[in-house]
């Protein structure tokens, strides 16, 4: 996305989130880091920004374009972490990371329809609809065509990538935690959370005594 870039990466370049604007964890301020009560997320974020003098070292050596500060720096970090699409395992493509302009406009979901296909041969990306529910290869009728951002990531790792968690997310886990430190479980409260009336039970429970 340097000047060198050609017109089109130019305007592509244009076209994204301006650096308030980005959702990927490096582009939060610490104070937003903070708010989101995760300190491994908080460790990342501070790995994360250790590399914007880096960064800004790296577009300098190898596009020959200055870098002219850390938030130039913090945004092309930000565009890399939730615009590229990783080709390592596709058909044998050695592992890059690849700008793919308005592929990369397709949305994630724990249950995609589709996914990337990269053409060494002739140097192409495509996205093509997986088999499901809806016949091999289709895509509901004015379904949205959705993909995985990356298989067995947990949110923690969507937030750090991308700025956004995905509600019912299988691959996240409960953490073993030592007993002493879990808060007892009462029958009552937990009836209570799910909006469950003792007395709606009672014919069940009577049930298995019977």
């Amino acid at each position: 996305l340097s000047a060198q870039g050609g017109a089109f990466w130019r305007s592509y370049g244009g076209s994204l989130p301006a650096g308030e604007a980005m959702a990927p964890l490096v582009a939060f301020r610490e104070a937003e880091a903070g708010a989101l009560g995760c300190a491994a997320l908080m460790v990342d974020w501070e790995t994360q920004r250790s590399r914007v003098p880096l960064a800004r070292r790296d577009w300098q050596d190898q596009a020959g374009v200055p870098c002219g500060s850390d938030e130039e720096a913090t945004w092309a970090l930000a565009s890399v972490a939730s615009r590229c699409v990783g080709s390592a395992g596709l058909l044998g493509w050695p592992d890059l990371k690849l700008m793919l302009p308005a592929l990369d406009m397709v949305n994630c979901d724990v249950h995609p329809n589709a996914s990337f296909h990269l053409d060494r041969a002739n140097g192409t990306a495509s996205v093509k609809p997986l088999p499901g529910e809806w016949g091999p290869g289709v895509v509901a009728e004015d379904g949205e065509v959705l993909i995985s951002y990356g298989k067995g990531k947990t949110n923690e790792e969507m937030v750090s990538s991308y700025g956004f968690a995905l509600p019912g997310n299988p691959n996240d886990r409960v953490a073993d935690l030592p007993a002493d430190v879990l808060a007892p479980l009462f029958a009552p409260l937990l009836l209570r959370a799910a909006e469950v009336e003792p007395s709606a039970l009672s014919r069940f429970v009577g049930a298995a005594h019977a």
